[in-house]
């Protein structure tokens, strides 16, 4: 039985280290302005504004892509505290001669925001890249999860939370009012999410290896 509880034990943690294993490479998007098949698993389109919303997170950090309708700044907000952005961790970005622009913004105020830099906070963005073609706007951004700025929403893996997405037709800049914006959820991915399943698995098997110890000490 020692042995067989063992065997119990270093399956466990064996697979207790694959479960926490950091996400591979080939899974996380690369931020490039280049949005293609299937580099992000979780996708939506807002039905209002018509912008193309795509992200992905791992335990640490949040990869979003957004595609929006026009060659303006584009922008989502996080987790805003009123029907408008106020309270809301906002990315805003535009693409101008080749280049973004993006910044990492608190809603101050019911219609206006500022850098969080200009507040007193910190510019979380990791790594950003953007582009222009066919009349659309693509942004690709990486932000942590919590990045301990008090001008940003902490976010986990597994939950729902509200966002707005905006974008402006035209206009290259962080201050024109929107051309369209709409709201909506989405979803983190799970974290750890094939854990469980191998958990299970594994004590199953242990627990049959465990069951024919016993009959073999029996006969």
């Amino acid at each position: 039985m020692r042995i067989a509880l063992c065997i119990a034990f270093m399956f466990t943690v064996a697979f207790l280290g694959i479960g926490v294993a950091p996400v591979p490479d080939s899974q996380i998007p690369t931020v490039d302005g280049v949005i293609d098949e299937g580099e992000y698993p979780s996708q939506i389109q807002e039905p209002y504004t018509n912008i193309k919303i795509y992200w992905f997170n791992d335990e640490v950090y949040l990869w979003v892509g957004l595609v929006s309708p026009g060659v303006g700044w584009v922008a989502i907000a996080f987790e805003p505290e009123s029907y408008a952005h106020y309270g809301a961790n906002i990315i805003i970005g535009y693409v101008e001669n080749g280049q973004l622009f993006i910044g990492d913004h608190f809603g101050a105020e019911m219609t206006s925001h500022e850098l969080d830099e200009t507040l007193g906070g910190t510019n979380d963005i990791l790594e950003s890249a953007g582009t222009e073609s066919e009349g659309k706007t693509t942004i690709e951004f990486k932000i942590p999860l919590n990045s301990g700025d008090q001008f940003d929403k902490v976010l986990e893996p597994n939950k729902s939370y509200n966002v707005f997405v905006a974008y402006h037709a035209t206009a290259n800049d962080f201050i024109s009012e929107h051309t369209g914006r709409g709201k909506l959820a989405i979803e983190t991915v799970p974290e750890f999410p094939g854990t469980l399943i191998i958990l299970l698995l594994f004590m199953s098997a242990t627990l049959l290896v465990s069951l024919a110890y016993r009959k073999w000490r029996l006969v």
